[in-house]
């Protein structure tokens, strides 16, 4: 024989030496063997990496790890594993992480690990590996579903308003649900009056519902509010300031100092103060004196107007009134919003005047 001949083998396994032996027969028998070892051409890899276990580390971070494929598997030079994770609902984009392999020791059976980083807070990722060689990438492994940690909400609530009344309602929306970072347990709202009532104040309500109402505040008074939401990790950034202010209510108490003399037969002199300042509710109008006749079907009403919230003693005449006669006077002072209680009654009675008429018959 002169010329050369081929035989292909087939059914080989990719990237396995094989030592391949050729030797002459004639009628005489068989000559010495020849022999040469073969390396077959690389495949991409044909099963995923095994045993992908994942564990959240924060609330940014989740840690991934895997073996390689099974060496009969892994049907070439391992170069890299490309780690896949996407977030749902809010991170839609898939994205990878090359997992470099040192030391190389073929073929690969030690553990691998990677930390993905700069996640979402609490979110969960749907995650799988695959394994990629100089040819090309193998099959991704089945997904393996794990879930960031928990963190303070990154936004505050929205649609903060405070709606002004007898008390301050309020009504907000949670943080933007990408910014709420956890399980929303609670809104901390803090508070304080601007003219009055400036002690910094604060109260824990619910996650739900969605609104609440502030009593117990000072009346005409402007109070500034915010608020921030909360989760088992901590408070979020507190929301901008809103205002609202309480509406009036009638004087809580009646003038002060009060003093009353008898001038004459027609008219008492009297003195008074208004009350504090965190006794009017409101604008001061007036101060209201009621005079009633005791024995005798007769009232009067004396009303004063205030001009400005003047502290000092005031002084005002009673009069015309009755030659003789006992009168109780009590004071009440006026705003916006009605009358305050009246004063105790002071008794007392005008001085006799002369008869006014001749006598009879």
């Amino acid at each position: 024989l002169t010329e050369s001949s081929i035989v292909c083998l087939s059914d080989l396994e990719e990237y396995n030496n094989y030592t391949v032996m050729i030797r002459a027969n004639n009628g005489a028998g068989e000559g010495d063997p020849a022999s040469i070892i073969v390396l077959t051409l690389e495949a991409v890899p044909d099963t995923p990496p095994q045993n992908v276990t994942t564990d959240s580390l924060n609330s940014t971070a989740i840690q991934v790890c895997f073996y390689p494929p099974p060496p009969v598997n892994q049907n070439g030079l391992i170069t890299s594993f490309n780690v896949f994770y996407t977030g749902d609902p809010f991170q839609t984009q898939t994205q990878t992480v090359d997992v470099p392999i040192s030391p190389v020791v073929y073929p690969l059976s030690a553990m691998l690990c990677v930390i993905l980083t700069n996640l979402e807070e609490f979110n969960s990722y749907a995650i799988t590996v695959e394994a990629v060689n100089s040819i090309g990438n193998g099959p991704e492994s089945d997904g393996v579903i794990e879930e960031t940690d928990q963190a303070a909400p990154s936004a505050p609530p929205q649609n903060f308003t405070a709606v002004s009344g007898p008390a301050i309602s309020l009504t907000y929306m949670p943080p933007p649900p990408i910014d709420q970072n956890g399980v929303l347990t609670s809104f901390f709202i803090e508070y304080f009056g601007v003219d009055r009532d400036t002690t910094m104040r604060n109260i824990t309500v619910p996650s739900s519902p969605l609104s609440h109402t502030i009593t117990g505040l000072d009346e005409d008074t402007t109070y500034m509010l915010r608020i921030r939401a909360s989760t088992v990790i901590g408070f979020g950034p507190f929301s901008d300031f809103e205002s609202a202010t309480t509406q009036e209510a009638p004087p809580s108490s009646p003038p002060i100092n009060i003093t009353v003399t008898v001038i004459n037969a027609t008219a008492f002199n009297s003195t008074w103060r208004v009350p504090d300042e965190d006794e009017h509710n409101g604008l001061l109008l007036s101060v209201e004196i009621r005079l009633e006749g005791i024995g005798i079907d007769t009232r009067i009403t004396i009303r004063v107007p205030i001009t400005t919230n003047d502290t000092s003693l005031q002084n005002t005449i009673l009069s015309p009134l009755q030659e003789y006669v006992n009168y109780s006077v009590s004071f009440s002072v006026r705003n916006g919003a009605g009358l305050s209680p009246y004063s105790d009654p002071i008794f007392l009675r005008t001085e006799p005047a002369a008869p006014s008429d001749t006598p009879q018959n």
